[in-house]
């Protein structure tokens, strides 16, 4: 029942997203963020009780930074279909779109990791690329919005992560709800998420990473972070640097 209000108008708001846009690849884009957002939850969640909190704090972010990421389009499309802040999403956006026109995802990952053909963000224009690859090849094509919204998301799901990890700190189920709505809304992490940089997704991978050393010691955990460390090392090598400190204080607490 808590989670009445926020599921119905999470629902409005992707299907209002939907018929606005009249984008398959938006609509396809929203339900498939749903279903991970909610397998998500359901997988990291230690019990019932902070399931419930955490799908919450979910359907809350899903909804508001959708709307954000509204709001920005708007500002994009009123702005003559220019980006008024960091002229880098142009740069992801022109390359993006450069990239639809390979065979394949695997011709997307050549092009990106194997030959490096833009040296350096190859992870960023993998991403991108695949989106916009799997958008125009089954879809109707990519756009601006639609690689706007997988950034949100991102966003959304390193919310999820934050907020379990902070049961680690803070039992009290009430309290960390508040405390995840204030790292959701009052964070860099809200102004960003919208724009089409590469932050939010390392966000995400420490976001995952914080949550990995909370736990108690496996080897497996050892390898997601060497796996985390690699992926991040695609998007930017100082952020991946800085997340060997992660493992060394998870192997030597």
């Amino acid at each position: 029942m808590r989670n009445s209000f926020s599921i119905v108008f999470t629902l409005s708001v992707t299907l209002a997203l939907f018929i606005i846009t009249q984008s398959s690849s938006v609509g396809v884009s929203l339900l498939l963020f749903l279903i991970l957002g909610i397998a998500s939850v359901k997988i990291i969640s230690p019990n019932k009780q902070v399931e419930n909190v955490i799908l919450n704090v979910f359907f809350i972010t899903f909804s508001v930074y959708l709307l954000y990421a509204s709001v920005i389009y708007l500002g994009y499309e009123y702005n003559n279909f220019k980006f008024y802040f960091f002229p880098d999403q142009g740069y992801f956006y022109d390359n993006s779109n450069e990239l639809i026109n390979l065979q394949s995802i695997k011709d997307v990952y050549n092009e990106t990791i194997v030959k490096r053909v833009h040296y350096e963000n190859e992870g960023a224009f993998f991403l991108f690329g695949s989106i916009a690859y799997l958008a125009n090849t089954y879809f109707d094509g990519n756009s601006v919005f639609l690689q706007i919204i997988f950034t949100s998301f991102t966003g959304i799901l390193t919310i999820v992560f934050v907020s379990r990890t902070l049961y680690y700190y803070q039992e009290d189920l009430v309290k960390l709800k508040k405390n995840a709505l204030i790292f959701a809304f009052l964070s860099p992490l809200f102004f960003y998420s919208s724009f089409i940089l590469r932050d939010v997704h390392i966000c995400l991978m420490y976001a995952i990473s914080l949550y990995l050393i909370h736990q108690k010691f496996k080897l497996l955990n050892i390898i997601y972070l060497i796996i985390l460390f690699f992926i991040v090392k695609e998007f930017r090598l100082e952020n991946a640097l800085f997340l060997l400190s992660f493992i060394v204080f998870y192997v030597f607490p």
